[in-house]
């Protein structure tokens, strides 16, 4: 149970991160509109293509970056997201399993 909660919040962490890239939730609301699971497949590729494109650009404006926090629950892998200046950061609540 707990491994399939880490990949939902995996993809709602990549959700957010390409929302904020874009700079609106068109991709969120393709996904909590599509009516089969192709559509929100599809919807979740575009998003990640987002972020692998800004990812290996180097556009000046937006950095996104995975950096490890200490939480009270143990080390966490986070998501630094740096838009325009102002920083987001995609904090799990608890340690992610690796295999």
């Amino acid at each position: 149970m707990e491994e399939s909660l880490d990949k939902f919040r995996r993809i709602a962490t990549a959700l957010a991160v390409a929302s904020l890239i874009m700079g609106n939730t068109n991709v969120i609301d393709r996904i909590a509109y599509s009516l089969t699971p192709e559509q929100a497949v599809r919807a979740l590729n575009d998003s990640m293509r987002t972020i692998s494109s800004i990812m290996s650009s180097n556009q000046s404006n937006v950095k996104v970056e995975k950096t490890t926090v200490k939480t009270k629950n143990g080390e966490v892998t986070a998501t630094k997201v740096t838009v325009e200046g102002n920083l987001y950061r995609f904090i799990p609540p608890y340690p992610l399993k690796t295999k």
